[in-house]
This record gives structure tokens, sequence and C-alpha cells, in this order.
């Protein structure tokens, strides 16, 4: 009988998710604030469609269409960041975050290695939380 295990973390998932985090933070400082949403919408859809790839490599179509129709959602979200306010990615990147965690035991949606889990979990959120700077930062430095 053939058992299937799971690979084991890269890293530890939450210091990935850490220098994962800071890797994306340090782009988005240095690029204008045009770019750096329009590259956070673009990986907030990307982070989505990863769950598509796990749906996939699942193979049960219950879970492909549970991803199929959250990353259709979370390219709705990404697109309205850039287009009607930044506040849909801060948003987005929280309900992300949730969004992990009910993969967590297995029994919604695609099944997901388990350390993939923590490790998303803490990046959505720590990029939610730099939006959630940004934002306020760049309102009060403009009058608002």
């Amino acid at each position: 009988m053939h058992t299937h295990t799971e690979p084991p973390a890269p890293l530890n998932p939450f210091l990935l998710a850490v220098i994962l985090a800071i890797l994306t933070i340090i782009p988005c400082l240095l690029l204008p604030q045009h770019l750096t949403m329009t590259l956070l919408s673009l990986l907030l859809f990307g982070i989505a469609a990863v769950y598509f790839g796990f749906a996939v490599a699942d193979g049960r179509r219950n879970a492909l269409l549970i991803e199929s129709v959250v990353v259709l959602i979370y390219l709705g979200v990404a697109v309205s960041g850039l287009l009607v306010s930044a506040w849909w990615l801060v948003a987005g990147y929280v309900l992300h975050g949730i969004w992990d965690l009910l993969h967590h035991n297995r029994a919604f949606g695609a099944r997901v290695v388990r350390w993939y889990i923590p490790f998303c979990v803490l990046y959505d959120w720590l990029i939610a939380l730099f939006l959630l700077v940004l934002i306020v930062v760049q309102r009060s430095a403009s009058g608002f």
C-alpha cells in the first residue's frame, strides 16, 4: 500500500513568510505608488491562483469548482484595488489569510500541503499590514 507523504517545508513557514514579505515590500517602497498598487494587485491575484493549482493537483471536481470561483472573486478584488481604492487590496489580503485558514483541516477547498497554510496566512497579513500603513501614511502626508 502506497502512502502519500507531504514534502517538508523548504524553511520554517513563518520565517519564509517574513523573508518573502520583506522581499515584496522593498521594491514597493522604491516604486512609484501606481506601480506598487499594480504589483500588489497582480500578486493578490497570483496568490489566489495558487489555490487553483492546488485544486488541479487535488483532482476533486468540487475543489476545482470552489477554487475557480474564488480565484475569479480575487481577480475582481485585485482590479477593484487598482480602479476603486487601495482599501480593496487591504481587504483582499486579510480575507485571503482567512481563506488560507479555512484550508487548515483539509475539509474545505483544495488539499494543500500543511506548511503552506501558516506561511500564506502570515505573508498575506504582513502585506495587508504594509498596505494599511502605506495608505495611512500617504493619507496623512496629503493632508486628508
